[in-house]
C-alpha cells in the first residue's frame, strides 16, 4: 500500500472502519427488545418478524432471545487473560465512560455505544496514520449522529441488514452492491499469516519486554510453538494483539 501510494502521489488514506457498528449491524435479538421497550407490541412483533427473516430462525426463537435481552442488564466486560503469567495479579479493568449506561437505556443502543467505544483505537493502531492522514468517513461525527438517530430495529427492516443505509443510497448504488448481504474478512489472511510465521510470532513474544517484565506465560507460548495443531481464530488473534502491545512497548523504549 505504501509503494502504491508513493507511486500514485496519494496524500491521504481512506478506511471504511467502523461501518458495521455505525450502520447498526447487530447479530443478536437486541433490536427487537428495543422495539418492544420503546415502541410497543406492534412494532416489537414486526421487529421479531424482520430478525427471524434475516437470521432464518423461527419467530419463537427470535422472541425468546429478545425477551432475554429485555431482562438482562448491561453486557458483561470479559477480560482475556490467556498467555499472561499465572501469578500475575491484575487490577479490575477500568470501564470506558461510554460503557456506563444511563437509566432506561435500550439494550441494542447500549451494545452499539459499547462497540463505538472500541472504534476509538482504530486510528492509533493503524500504522498508515503515521505516514499520511488517515480518513475514516464512517466514523465522522455527522455520520455517527445521523445513524444513531435511527432506532436499532429500523436497521433490519424487511429482513435486511443495514436497511437504512441501503434505502438512503438505493438510487445511486449498483444493484450488485445494493443487494450484497455479506463481505470478506481479514480472518483467512491473518490465519494464513499465523501459519507461516507462527514460530517467529511466538519467539517475538518470548524474547520480548512483556515476558521480561513477568507479564507473559512463556511456557504456555512455547507449548503452542511445539504443537502441530492449527490454532482457532481467538487464539491467533490473541497472539496478534499481544504482538501489537509488545511492538508498542519496544517502540516506546527506543524513544525514551
Amino acid at each position: 500500500m505504501q509503494r502504491s501510494a508513493l507511486r500514485l502521489g496519494v496524500n491521504s488514506a481512506f478506511s471504511g472502519a467502523g461501518g458495521d457498528t455505525v450502520f447498526g449491524f447487530l447479530t443478536s435479538a437486541a433490536p427487537a427488545a428495543d422495539a418492544f421497550l420503546a415502541a410497543g407490541c406492534r412494532t416489537g412483533m414486526r421487529a421479531i418478524h424482520d430478525l427471524a427473516t434475516f437470521h432464518q430462525c423461527t419467530y419463537w426463537k427470535a422472541g425468546r432471545l429478545a425477551l432475554g435481552k429485555m431482562l438482562r442488564g448491561d453486557p458483561e466486560l470479559i477480560v482475556d487473560r490467556s498467555f499472561t503469567h499465572p501469578r500475575l495479579v491484575t487490577p479490575a479493568p477500568q470501564l470506558h465512560p461510554w460503557m456506563v449506561s444511563p437509566p432506561r437505556a435500550l439494550p441494542a443502543d447500549k451494545h452499539r455505544i459499547h462497540e463505538l467505544s472500541g472504534t476509538q483505537s482504530f486510528r492509533d493502531t493503524c500504522l498508515r496514520s503515521f505516514v499520511r492522514p488517515l480518513r475514516m468517513p464512517l466514523l465522522s461525527q455527522p455520520v455517527i449522529e445521523a445513524c444513531l438517530r435511527a432506532p436499532s430495529w429500523m436497521w433490519f427492516a424487511g429482513g435486511e441488514n443495514r436497511a437504512v443505509a441501503r434505502k438512503a443510497f438505493s438510487d445511486i448504488l449498483p444493484r450488485g452492491v445494493l443487494r450484497r448481504k455479506s463481505k470478506g474478512t481479514m480472518t483467512a489472511y491473518l490465519g494464513a499469516l499465523h501459519r507461516r510465521k507462527k514460530r517467529e510470532i511466538i519467539h517475538f513474544l518470548v524474547d520480548g519486554q512483556l515476558r521480561e517484565e513477568g507479564l507473559l506465560d512463556a511456557d504456555a507460548l512455547l507449548r503452542l510453538d511445539s504443537s502441530d495443531q492449527s490454532e482457532d481464530e481467538p487464539t491467533f488473534m490473541r497472539l496478534f494483539h499481544l504482538c501489537i502491545l509488545e511492538n508498542w512497548v519496544r517502540q516506546q523504549a527506543r524513544c525514551a
